[in-house]
């Protein structure tokens, strides 16, 4: 009885993907989407929870809100607006320009939609 088990566990890990499959998976269905709409939150111990959205549609337009206000381009002009100063800003700019702005871990699972070669130096997962 014990080597069926064996065999079923070692038939199971044989079928279960390896992190650099499962990120190439992940690539490739967030370069293969049209549009893309995540709400996450994300709290930094001891800090309070932060809540982000991202609203994404090729080609070129991208909006994100997260706590202090909000960034979007649409592939020509990128806005700004700070929520602590209230100040708004307008300027020339595409999914580069914000991309290097919002450059941090909390857009990094969804960096592959714009730019799919941002996860190409990844060689492990860890879960």
């Amino acid at each position: 009885m014990s080597i069926i088990a064996l065999a079923g566990i070692a038939t199971l890990f044989a079928q279960v993907n390896t992190g650099p499959q499962m990120l190439a998976k992940h690539v490739a269905s967030l370069t293969g989407a049209k549009s893309l709409t995540v709400e996450f939150t994300v709290q930094r111990i001891p800090a309070a929870p932060e809540n982000y959205r991202l609203s994404y549609s090729k080609p070129g337009m991208l909006k994100v809100e997260y706590p202090n206000g909000m960034t979007m381009t649409d592939g020509k002009t990128v806005w700004e607006y700070t929520n602590s100063s209230k100040e708004y800003t307008e300027g020339p700019g595409g999914i580069a320009e914000v991309a290097k702005k919002i450059n941090s871990d909390e857009f990094l699972a969804w960096a592959a939609f714009f730019m799919p070669d941002q996860l190409k130096g990844v060689s492990d997962v860890k879960t």
